[in-house]
């Protein structure tokens, strides 16, 4: 039959009967308007032969032929024609991005009813939920494309199991999350795909922003973005060590400072408290620790520590820092941090020139000979030229070539007049300082210095500009140790240090220095506060870093009157930690105008590295540049240099 169709239509490629083959109309009418056209050539032919004569059955023939014609007519102008349709389903994709970083581990997700416990890992909470939610995977893959991706730094493919549509997530160990990376790679994979929607599922932390091009992509695509959060609503108390500071090197016997910052985070932070220790990390010793209690008025956010130890025997050592929390903690991988310090087993050598023989000067030169570490070198150079030795190793002259004063880590130059130095010791004693890394100290006096050394060639290292307006103090004062100081590691005093009415924490003469002539380098370590109360304080003790040394100015010569304390205690706790600072600088930066480090020394695959310079030189700081070039270079890898 359908050949014989096929013949009586002239039909070619498509007949009757074929696979897929359908007859459709190219002007198709709808379904009550075909039955309006229908009845209404049956109403024309029953109209067009009522009145005819003749017998009625001849009269329903003809009435029936030609409504049967007038509905041929009207499927033939409606154009039939045999289709095969050339369509397929294509279904749409739903891309389930899961955050795979390390931050998934923090234990701060709040737990199901009735299981033990008060928290699980954001990775167990985005596990359980995954799988919680197996049927609607299950029955989403019906109908959708279901694409499984991880993240990190970028986004990359879940393994998939033998059986059921859940993957493998493997471990959380990602050392770095980027989730606008993450997206921008999840668009680039599923270019000219049709995407309903995107399933991000992460903890939100992100080393990066999504970026206005992945966001208009997302929009001229119409694509979805949900977000499900992992984690607590509420941030959780969590103390974190943010940075560690201290000296690369240091002697033997030197009171070692370890600057730690601790970060506050999260809710009822500022209450937080626990206890920061200082332990050698390849015996487990503990070398100091300090309590941390609730957060001052100006520690909501960070608090600041100094711990210190003091070494006996030379050597690289690997040193860690550490927070033991008195309550439970976020995370415990940021309560660890660590860093290398290089011993040396020789005293610091101090070479001290003075003009007359002051009581500040007794006290300073005895206190020299007295510390073990120090091994000193002590000058009266007079006007004629004559000298007064003293000291563990005493000098007959002073030091005439550069490769003399290079014996010595620490320059003190007391109450003497410029002119007893002649213009080349002093651009030795420059180099020495600028190039060689040596400390330099002024003991400022009522008679020579400051006023006579701001016209010569060491004007440059006293960390302030001279004018003729430069003066005393008309009143006592007494010494306030600035929070400059802590972070150092020196000026650890008693507070009765600072109380006027004690008597002997009075100090008769001291230099004035205006704040505003400070150079930019300077950093003020303790003030002068008039003891009348009138009066703004002005700086007292100042420190700068010139070159690859630093410089220290103390504008007292009156630190001797602390005897009537504590006999020489006080005046040591002030001292020695100075020269030692000083000195300890000396081995750590020797010949550098600038310091580089990074941190972590040892990162991990993925994990960000901070790089920071810091500008030791004066004129590079004066100079102040815009940018620094960085280049870093594999190791025996010179093509792969990249620079920043």
């Amino acid at each position: 039959m359908n050949q014989l169709l096929d013949t009586l239509f002239g039909l070619g490629e498509l007949g009757f009967g074929d696979d897929g083959v359908e007859l459709s109309f190219v002007r198709p009418l709808a379904g009550w308007a075909m039955l309006g056209v229908v009845a209404l050539a049956g109403g024309i032919a029953w109209w067009c032969y009522r009145r005819v004569d003749g017998p009625l059955w001849a009269r329903r023939t003809l009435a029936a032929v030609r409504w049967a014609t007038l509905v041929l007519l009207i499927v033939l102008a409606m154009g039939p024609q045999l289709v095969r349709p050339n369509e397929r389903e294509e279904r749409d994709w739903v891309v389930m991005l899961l955050d795979r970083s390390a931050s998934m581990r923090v234990a701060d997700a709040p737990v199901p009813q009735g299981a033990p416990g008060e928290r699980e890992p954001r990775d167990e909470q985005l596990r359980r939920s995954i799988a919680d939610a197996t049927e609607t995977f299950e029955d989403m893959a019906e109908r959708r494309r279901l694409l499984w991706l991880g993240f990190g730094a970028g986004a990359f493919d879940l393994e998939s199991r033998s059986e059921g549509v859940l993957p493998s997530l493997g471990e959380a160990d990602a050392m770095r999350t980027a989730i606008g990376a993450s997206l921008a790679d999840t668009l680039r994979r599923t270019a000219g795909r049709r995407v309903s929607a995107i399933v991000l599922m992460t903890d939100g932390r992100s080393a990066d922003s999504v970026s206005r091009e992945t966001l208009r992509t997302l929009a001229d695509r119409n694509i979805r973005l949900v977000a499900v959060p992992m984690g607590s609503g509420d941030p959780l108390t969590d103390l974190a060590v943010r940075s560690v500071e201290a000296p690369t090197e240091a002697f033997i016997d030197d009171a070692v400072p370890v600057r730690v910052v601790i970060d506050r985070l999260g809710e009822g932070a500022a209450r937080a408290t626990g206890t920061v220790e200082l332990f050698d990390q390849a015996t487990g010793v503990v070398l100091d620790r300090r309590e941390l209690g609730p957060a001052g008025p100006d520690e909501e956010e960070s608090t600041e520590l100094v711990l210190e130890h003091r070494p006996e025997t030379p050597g690289d050592r690997s040193w860690g820092v550490r927070i033991i929390p008195d309550q439970p903690d976020l995370s415990e991988e940021n309560n660890l941090a660590q860093l290398a310090i290089r011993l040396v087993d020789r005293p610091l050598r101090v070479l001290y020139l003075d003009g007359y023989p002051r009581w500040e000067q007794r006290y300073f030169k005895n206190l020299l000979l007295r510390e073990r570490s120090i091994d000193s070198s002590s000058l009266l150079v007079a006007s004629d030229r004559r000298y007064i030795a003293e000291g563990d190793t005493p000098i007959r002259r002073l030091p005439v070539s550069p490769e003399e004063w290079a014996e010595f880590d620490v320059i003190v130059i007391g109450d003497m007049r410029a002119q007893l130095l002649g213009d080349r010791q002093m651009e030795h004693i420059r180099e020495q300082v600028a190039q060689r890394g040596a400390g330099l100290v002024w003991l400022a006096g009522p008679g020579a210095t400051p006023r006579t050394w701001g016209a010569s060639p060491l004007g440059e290292l006293l960390p302030f500009t001279i004018d003729a307006g430069l003066r005393a103090w008309e009143t006592d004062v007494t010494l306030r140790p600035t929070p400059g100081a802590a972070r150092l590691g020196v000026l650890d005093l008693p507070l009765a240090i600072a109380d006027p009415d004690a008597g002997w924490s009075r100090l008769r003469w001291a230099q004035r220095i205006d704040l505003a002539r400070l150079k930019p380098a300077a950093e003020v370590l303790a003030e002068a506060r008039p003891a009348d109360g009138i009066g703004d304080p002005s700086p007292l003790v100042v420190t700068m870093r010139y070159g690859a040394g630093r410089v220290l100015f103390v504008g007292t010569d009156e630190t001797w009157r602390w005897r009537y304390a504590r006999g020489e205690g006080l005046t040591e706790q002030f001292w020695i930690p100075l020269v030692r600072l000083l000195g300890r600088d000396s081995l750590g930066r020797g010949g550098r105008r600038a310091s580089l480090d990074a941190q972590p020394a040892t990162p991990l695959v993925d994990q960000p590295v901070r790089v920071r310079v810091r500008l030791l030189e004066q004129s590079l700081i004066d100079r102040r540049p815009e940018r620094i070039r960085v280049r870093v270079t594999p190791e025996g890898d010179q093509r792969a240099a990249r620079d920043f």
